[in-house]
C-alpha cells in the first residue's frame, strides 16, 4: 500500500489588511504610469511636430480657384452717334457668326444711350438654322457712354466649330444709341477665330459692317 507524502505548508506571513492594500495600489499605479509614458511621449512628439511652424505640406492647394473668366470678342473698330440713329421702334439687329473652335456663348455687349442715362428694354436670342437655343428678356441701363453693356442669357449654351448661328437683339427705348462701325468679317479673340456675315433676321440695320451687338460674351 503507497504510502502517502504530506506536503509541508510554510504559513505566509501576516500583514495588516491595510499595509496589502496600500502595497498593491503602488504596484497597480506605478505599472499604470509606466505603460502611459509611451503614449504620452508620442502624443507630445506629435503635437510639437504640428505647430505652426512645422505643418505637414499638403499636397492640394488652398486658394480658392478663380474660373473660367468670360472672354469678349469686338467686332467694330469704331462708334458714332447721329441725330437721328441708332433707333429702337421694336425691330430687330441681328448678326451670324461661325468660331473654329468650340465655346460657349454666356451673352451680349450693347451700345445704350447716346443722350445720357436711359434704360432698354431688351430681349437676345440665340438660334441655329431656325431653331432657338436660348433667350433672355431682360432690361440693362446705360450711362451716356459708348461703352457696352452687358446682358447674359440664363446660362451659357454650347456653340460647334464651323457652324453659323445667329444672335439677335430687340431694343426698347425712347433714347437714341450708338452704333457700330467698321465691321470685321473675321477676328482673332484669343485662341478662338470669329467669322461674321449678315443675317436676313436683322430688320434694324445691323450687318456686319456697322450697327448694334458689337459684342460676344463667351468661355472658351
Amino acid at each position: 500500500m503507497a504510502r502517502k507524502e504530506r506536503i509541508k505548508l510554510h504559513p505566509l506571513p501576516c500583514y495588516p489588511c491595510s499595509a496589502v492594500s496600500k502595497e498593491v495600489a503602488l504596484i497597480l499605479l506605478e505599472s499604470n504610469w509606466k505603460q502611459q509614458q509611451p503614449i504620452s511621449a508620442t502624443v507630445k512628439a506629435h503635437n510639437n511636430n504640428n505647430t505652426a511652424a512645422n505643418k505637414p505640406k499638403l499636397e492640394f492647394p488652398l486658394t480658392k480657384r478663380k474660373g473660367l473668366a468670360p472672354q469678349r470678342c469686338h467686332r467694330f473698330q469704331s462708334s458714332a452717334y447721329r441725330s437721328n440713329q441708332w433707333r429702337y421702334r421694336g425691330r430687330c439687329d441681328s448678326i451670324q457668326f461661325a468660331v473654329d473652335k468650340r465655346i460657349f456663348i454666356a451673352g451680349l455687349g450693347l451700345y445704350g444711350s447716346s443722350c445720357g442715362k436711359a434704360e432698354y428694354s431688351v430681349k437676345i436670342e440665340l438660334k441655329r438654322l431656325g431653331a432657338v437655343l436660348a433667350q433672355n428678356l431682360t432690361k440693362f441701363t446705360s450711362d451716356g457712354s459708348s461703352n457696352t453693356f452687358s446682358v447674359w442669357f440664363e446660362h451659357p449654351v454650347q456653340v460647334e466649330q464651323d457652324t453659323f448661328y445667329n444672335v439677335s437683339a430687340i431694343l426698347d427705348g425712347n433714347e437714341l444709341s450708338y452704333f457700330g462701325q467698321e465691321g470685321m468679317t473675321e477676328i482673332q479673340c484669343g485662341k478662338v477665330t470669329f467669322q461674321f456675315q449678315c443675317s436676313s433676321d436683322s430688320t434694324n440695320g445691323t450687318g456686319v459692317q456697322g450697327g448694334q451687338i458689337p459684342e460676344l460674351i463667351f468661355y472658351a
